[in-house]
């Protein structure tokens, strides 16, 4: 397996760098805060490094960010990091539980497959090598995250291709200011068959520790509310006349069923300034209700394999330049158990299914070497440059049975899975070579002011060897002056065609190996206020997505030219009434307007209109009352009416309004906390939009007089029916 031939490699690099470094790890860098205390003023001044790479305050930072601290994410409840998501501001969320287990469509932008963000662990990206999407977010560990920090707008020109609409970066715990052993825990049962074990155990000797951390997440589907969209009813799942002896059989028995079993496992050695890691991370959602059941039954196995082995270090070099060191080796593979029953013939036609597996093989090297030069007390630069080899597949590697008539599906000769090796002319190399630079400047002394103001220029050079050679830049002003801030930002970006939009089409999904990357340009500001209670923001934003990918006929192009318009406006207040008593309050409102060319099934542009599947007005609320021993957090979320994606048969995905709850009862014991959580309350029936076509339509199907079968349209269910009422009882662990 190349992982473990790696492992030579990682341990050279490693002998080298235990010699070398004398600092601590970027992240180390930041310092422990303890922000739960903080005051809102305060918290305008806890340091964030995702916005430029290099570690200052967030009301000084050169573009818009949302900082969760870890103490929230507790208080929130959440059972998986992919659940933030319901709480952000901008983004438009559907949700499959499936094969691409949720999509996000930050300020707008709305794009079948792959992901217009980079997801990152401390700092390095984790889209998936061969999708670019970032499913794996629902495999890692929340009890090792320290904070999250979301950056909105276009960030290439610090962190290269795919970083058009912003940055999720989830920092995690990297020291201990003890020498000991602390244990960070959480067990969770609950509707649809829900079990979560989310575990982090740190120990410290002096210069040395260790952290490892293991999450586990089940569950299933609320199968009451999948009946009430057409094509996720139990009938297509277990009617005989559709599926066959494929019903009583070991790989799909008739059970309306697509459970979940999610894992994480992360391993980190921190040796005096040196970090070694390895992780693993196993995303296994079966098909949820992304697919129309009478086209693919949600139990079908689908699984994704992410493995990682790295190690980091920071080294002074000088007392004004420090080097920082990154070397990674990682895999993204699709397992051969990943297997799919799906119905072949046409709508119309003699029902006709077959039985496959599947398989992918990816991997890549990646090398990362950064400087911060610190020669003037008024200026921050950095420079960096990286160099990547991804060994990427081509077409999906599958081995299909024999295609058969359900009636004739009793004695189904099952094929093998295919075997580890990729074929040479199904497999690709892409190189990546990048370099940039970061400057923030202080001019409040030249210019003589009150004012604080601040200049900041980041310029990056991209080249990958499949694609043209691009260079990005964003260029932001800040200015401060007492408890006021603003910030004018302008930026562009590149988002890359993911491989699988280049060469894995499938019968429900067409590639083209022409694509480009798109490109965004993108101006901004924030305009806010703060003081020791209150945190009140205005953000508008205008974007631009040339080279936009589209789909005519099914297959992506590069087609259409979009434009987004939006505001986000942000309040929080909070407020320490008491040694025992603390309320915080908080809530988003966001509205966007959007354009896209349309064009018709012949590439002819037919004219403008919105794009599909946004909600132009989002309300998000949230309050946290800490009385003694006790924790009460409410969230609440209006999304209203969306026009659907133009190939929807659907025109609208109604609007809806929902309602959380996490309670939480502090060290009942020593050390042991109980919390309930209820999602839903209100138990609202309510639905995301379809995602990629949505073409699947709500006409129920039937067979005719001659056994002819008229189902759904297409492959891409039209509404994600989302589960009701959801009740889960944690126990939690915090010992230090």
């Amino acid at each position: 397996m190349k992982i473990f031939r790696s492992i030579f490699f990682i341990i050279f690099i490693l002998s080298c760098s235990l010699h070398t470094t004398s600092a601590a790890v970027l992240q180390k860098s930041l310092d422990t805060q303890d922000i739960t205390s903080m005051s809102i003023e305060e918290l305008m001044d806890v340091k964030v490094v995702s916005v430029s790479n290099f570690v200052e305050t967030k009301k000084n930072a050169p573009g818009n960010i949302i900082y969760i601290e870890k103490s929230e994410l507790i208080h929130r409840g959440y059972n998986d990091l992919v659940e933030i998501f319901n709480d952000l501001p901008g983004i438009d969320f559907a949700q499959t539980w499936g094969d691409l287990y949720y999509k996000t469509y930050w300020r707008g932008y709305r794009q079948g497959l792959s992901s217009p963000f980079l997801l990152m662990l401390d700092g390095k990206v984790i889209n998936h090598l061969y999708y670019h999407w970032t499913d794996i977010l629902v495999s890692i560990p929340i009890s090792m995250v320290d904070h999250i920090e979301i950056v909105y707008g276009p960030v290439s020109s610090v962190y290269g291709a795919n970083a058009l609409m912003g940055v999720f970066n989830i920092i995690t715990q990297t020291e201990k200011v003890e020498n000991g052993t602390s244990v960070n825990a959480k067990f969770s049962i609950g509707s649809f068959e829900s079990k979560n074990t989310d575990i982090t155990i740190f120990h410290k000797i002096n210069d040395f520790s260790l952290r490892v951390s293991a999450f586990l997440n089940y569950g299933d589907l609320d199968t009451d509310k999948l009946e009430e969209y057409e094509y996720t009813k139990s009938k297509y799942v277990t009617d005989p006349k559709l599926w066959g002896e494929f019903i009583n059989s070991g790989f799909f028995p008739g059970e309306y069923s697509s459970l979940r079993e999610n894992k994480g496992l992360a391993l980190s050695a921190f040796v005096g300034n040196t970090e070694i890691g390895l992780q693993y991370f196993r995303v296994d959602n079966k098909y949820g209700v992304n697919y129309a059941y009478d086209k693919a039954p949600p139990g079908c196995e689908w699984m994704e394999d992410d493995y990682f082995m790295f190690v980091s270090s920071k080294n002074e070099i000088s007392s004004e330049i420090t080097s920082n060191s990154y070397v990674r080796f990682r895999q993204s593979d699709l397992p051969s158990a990943s297997a799919s029953l799906e119905q072949v013939s046409d709508y119309g036609e003699k029902r006709l299914i077959k039985f496959g597996y599947w398989q992918l093989t990816n991997d890549s090297w990646s090398v990362y070497q950064d400087f911060d030069l610190n020669f003037f007390e008024t200026v921050n630069l950095k420079v960096g440059f990286n160099y990547e080899m991804q060994q990427l597949q081509k077409a999906y590697e599958i081995n299909w049975g024999e295609t058969v008539s359900p009636e004739n599906s009793s004695n189904y000769s099952y094929p093998n899975p295919p075997g580890n090796i990729t074929r040479t002319e199904n497999s690709m190399l892409w190189q990546y070579t990048g370099a940039y630079f970061q400057s923030k400047y202080d001019l409040s002394d030249l210019l003589s002011s009150d004012f604080q103001h601040y200049l900041s220029l980041g310029l990056r050079f991209d080249d990958n060897s499949e694609f043209d050679s691009y260079i990005t830049y964003r260029l932001a002003y800040i200015l401060n002056y007492n408890r006021f801030g603003f910030k004018l930002m302008y930026g562009t970006a590149i988002q890359e065609p993911a491989p699988r939009q280049l060469y894995g089409a499938w019968a429900g999904s067409s590639d083209n190996a022409g694509l480009v990357p798109e490109e965004s340009k993108n101006l901004e500001s924030v305009l806010f206020y703060s003081d020791h209670l209150f945190y009140i923001s205005f953000n508008p934003y205008y974007s631009i997505i040339e080279n936009a990918i589209n789909n005519i006929n099914s297959i992506p192009m590069n087609i259409s030219e979009r434009e987004m318009l939006g505001i986000d406006l942000h309040f929080t207040m909070k407020y320490v009434l008491s040694a025992e008593l603390d309320l915080k309050v908080w809530s988003y409102f966001s509205y966007i307007h959007t354009s896209e060319e349309r064009y018709n099934n012949d590439a002819e542009h037919i004219g403008n209109s919105k794009i599909g599947d946004i909600a132009p007005y989002k309300v998000y609320f949230g309050t946290n009352i800490g009385y003694n021993k006790f924790n009460l957090n409410l969230r609440a979320r209006f999304i209203s009416e969306r026009d659907n994606y133009q190939s929807n048969p659907v025109p609208h995905t109604p609007e809806y309004f929902t309602l959380d709850l996490n309670l939480i009862a502090k060290n009942i014991l020593k050390n042991v906390s109980l919390g309930l959580k209820v999602n839903n309350i209100f138990d609202k029936t309510y639905y995301h939009p379809g995602i990629r076509d949505a073409n699947a339509g709500i006409i129920p199907g039937y067979f005719d007089a001659d056994d002819n079968w008229y189902g759904s349209r297409g492959w891409m269910n039209s509404l994600l029916p989302q589960p009701g009422r959801a009740v889960y009882l944690q126990l939690m662990l915090d010992i230090k």
